[in-house]
């Protein structure tokens, strides 16, 4: 009688584990690309935005319309931390104190091996 040493795939499909997490680096349709990994030491809220220009106050009149195209392009980005788990980063933005706007963390997702 022969002996196999590997699994058949059925046998693999129990082993593998499955998540409902979105993947971090997935891709957008409306960019046309795949979500970029902040870099090394940064995180969500390290990019701020600026202040709306005359052009941004014409394209997006009010600050839930500003806020909805803000949170657009910040999800375009994603945090994997050293500990604990990847976040899209897709919350709404925030002010920080120089009253620039900056990202924030919310969805968590599967990052890339």
């Amino acid at each position: 009688m022969t002996r196999y040493l590997y699994k058949t795939n059925e046998e693999l499909k129990d082993n593998i584990i499955t998540t409902s997490l979105p993947k971090c680096d997935a891709y957008i349709g409306w960019l046309g690309a795949n979500r970029n990994e902040t870099d090394f030491w940064d995180d969500c809220t390290s990019n701020p935005w600026p202040a709306k220009t005359k052009d941004d106050k014409k394209l997006y009149p009010t600050d839930a319309e500003w806020l909805k195209h803000q949170t657009e392009l910040c999800s375009t980005w994603y945090n994997k931390p050293w500990v604990g788990q990847a976040k899209i980063c897709d919350g709404t933005p925030e002010k920080n104190e120089y009253g620039q706007w900056v990202c924030q963390p919310k969805t968590e997702c599967e990052p890339p091996p």
